[in-house]
């Protein structure tokens, strides 16, 4: 074993070893409902997909009022087996720009569906949206409502 001190090149292409680059490079593909423009978009992309402030489960039977909405492929971990599983990550964005983030179907779902009728999770107008507790064949799951 040697005691030579050996030079690193710490470009970013040396630093990142390969296995290290692919994760990095690894589209994750998100939905983003506004348009990603400027350095200030970014940064709100950026938080609002690594760092929501809150969980849309702790906002039941509270209005959120929506502007709009990122949703973010995320893989999870069943607790009962230790399976891992593909899930989508929803992020709400309210009027203020708070954050709310849940991984349950049923908010994934209301999102689709509020898509599929207003075209779009952008609202200039902030849309009124209530979280609400459903219950569903195999317990409970989170929903949106209108108004």
């Amino acid at each position: 074993m040697s005691n030579e001190i050996v030079k690193k090149d710490w470009t970013e292409e040396a630093a990142i070893a390969p296995v290290a680059a692919d994760v990095l490079t690894q589209e994750v593909n998100p939905f983003v409902s506004f348009k990603v423009e400027s350095p200030a978009d970014q940064i709100k992309l950026y938080n609002a997909m690594n760092s929501p402030q809150y969980r849309v489960a702790d906002m039941i039977n509270k209005p959120i009022s929506m502007v709009d909405a990122v949703l973010v492929p995320c893989q999870l971990v069943r607790e009962e087996t230790g399976e891992v599983y593909d899930a989508i990550r929803a992020i709400i964005i309210d009027a203020e720009g708070n954050t709310f983030a849940a991984t349950s179907t049923g908010i994934v779902s209301s999102l689709r569906n509020i898509y599929n009728v207003f075209h779009t999770l952008h609202f200039d107008e902030p849309l009124k949206v209530t979280v609400q507790q459903v219950t569903v064949k195999r317990g409970n799951t989170l929903t949106l409502k209108l108004g």
